[in-house]
């Protein structure tokens, strides 16, 4: 017991204020309603009130290699929303497998429930000709993936991983490694 009145003693500035603020966070969790989380990742903390927080991140700190927009999908990682002025509202996760993973599983969406099953029906879904050259788009993905535009893709993990690729460096600049696809592949509850 000593020991710890002399730990309060000598570090009574940090050790006084704790009271206080947990004490701060439960009246507004009460007052507000608002859930309070903190996040963690290798180059930002974060604090918000929920996960449709607008966050003071660049979109290049924001884990979402393909830039993908805001829905009401309840994103596995999702911590938030960055807002650019140029371009509007995009996701923010917390680690990149959670934005590689919600790639994934919005390729499987456009092939599987909306039917498009090329890349330019996915392309032109996925990056609109009102806010893109999606015709651009869509020949530098071919390119890369060695697809034709208008080719029915036979969606395999083969498939998936070459337009995943291909996207994330039209997007952000960014090339997912083989091990990070596969560890997002980990986290995808569908198999092909």
């Amino acid at each position: 017991m000593a020991n710890l009145f002399a730990f309060v003693k000598k570090y009574w500035y940090v050790v006084l204020p704790l009271p206080l603020i947990i004490l701060y966070f439960i009246v507004r969790k009460l007052l507000t309603g608002q859930n309070v989380n903190t996040v963690t990742n290798t180059k930002t903390t974060i604090t918000m009130p929920s996960t449709n927080s607008v966050l003071d991140i660049s979109l290049s700190d924001a884990n979402n290699p393909m830039n993908l927009r805001v829905s009401s999908d309840n994103w596995q990682g999702k911590i938030g929303i960055v807002r650019t002025s140029k371009s509007g509202e995009f996701l923010a996760f917390d680690t990149l497998l959670h934005g590689l993973r919600a790639g994934i599983v919005t390729l499987h969406t456009y092939y599987f429930k909306h039917g498009r099953k090329s890349l330019n029906s996915i392309i032109h879904a996925f990056a609109p000709s009102s806010e893109n050259d999606t015709n651009g788009y869509v020949n530098t993905v071919s390119k890369k993936t060695g697809f034709q535009p208008n080719e029915t893709l036979d969606f395999n993990r083969s498939t998936y991983d070459k337009i995943i690729v291909a996207m994330c460096q039209q997007e952000r600049g960014f090339t997912p490694t083989t091990n990070q696809l596969n560890d997002a592949w980990e986290t995808v509850n569908f198999k092909l």
